[in-house]
């Protein structure tokens, strides 16, 4: 059985966008492709990434921003399930082909 992370990585790889392949909006950083070798978390790049990690958070999805455009998503075997898992994944595409995160300020909030 594929671990959670492994699983949500496989949904980011697969994803398609509607206005173009998800690779030219999307990228999957230092989370390697064989997914024997995927576990922990995964690291999406996005030219708009701080806002697209608000929109996520709006969404209720924890993401771990580091700058300047990499989001952080770490499922966990023990407390996520494949289907939420699904669900990051789902949110993550509409928000990106619904420019959602368009709504959210370019510039990051100052942490608390």
């Amino acid at each position: 059985m594929p671990h959670c992370a492994q699983h949500f990585s496989e949904c980011v790889l697969n994803l398609k966008s509607k206005t173009a392949g998800i690779y030219s909006v999307v990228c999957v950083r230092g989370t390697p492709r064989e997914p024997e070798r995927r576990v922990g978390h995964v690291a999406v790049g996005h030219e708009d990434g701080v806002r697209v990690s608000e929109s996520l958070k709006k969404r209720g999805v924890i993401t771990d921003f580091r700058p300047p455009n990499v989001i952080r998503i770490a499922p966990i075997p023990l407390y996520n399930t494949f289907h939420e898992v699904w669900n990051v994944a789902q949110h993550l595409k509409e928000i990106i082909d619904k420019k959602e995160y368009a709504k959210f300020p370019v510039r990051r909030k100052a942490l608390s």
